[in-house]
């Protein structure tokens, strides 16, 4: 593992450790609630986990948006569990340290074959990652609206 790859896992570990808590932070009926304003928690956290899973793959094509967790091509997209959240958040954590785990810091200069993201493999990452916390951030501002504690970062 290069020392980029390195510290692109290091940044994967502490966006789904901040995930975790926020997700946890939610009740049941909070998770699930839609009170038209913005999306529910559970399409931010289900969407924040699959764009992740998304730009991890090596090309943007093929991707089935909602079938990990059995939703169906042109359906509404599925409404996990936390638990079952959590777990699909927990394999593409393992798939985020799989595939960086033999990654030179060659292959992250590497052309990037999600162009829109960046020039080069390290970029998707961070295109990634901002991604997520961009979702993480409106969970906590979910949270926030409910009068509870906002998730710390580390």
């Amino acid at each position: 593992m290069g020392v980029l790859s390195h510290s692109v896992v290091e940044q994967y570990e502490r966006a789904f450790w901040l995930l975790e808590r926020v997700v946890q932070a939610f009740n049941e009926e909070e998770w699930l609630a839609d009170d038209g304003a913005c999306e529910p928690p559970v399409r931010q956290a289900l969407h924040a986990v699959e764009g992740m899973d998304f730009y991890l793959g090596v090309k943007p094509h093929g991707f089935q948006w909602g079938k990990r967790l059995g939703g169906e091509e042109d359906a509404e997209p599925p409404k996990p569990t936390q638990e079952e959240l959590l777990t699909y958040a927990s394999e593409v954590l393992e798939k985020a340290r799989g595939s960086l785990s033999s990654a030179t810091d060659e292959a992250m200069r590497a052309l990037n074959t999600f162009p829109w993201s960046g020039a080069v493999v390290l970029d998707r990452h961070f295109y990634n990652l901002r991604h997520a916390h961009a979702h993480i951030g409106e969970l906590n501002m979910l949270l926030r609206l409910k009068g509870k504690a906002i998730t710390d970062w580390r």
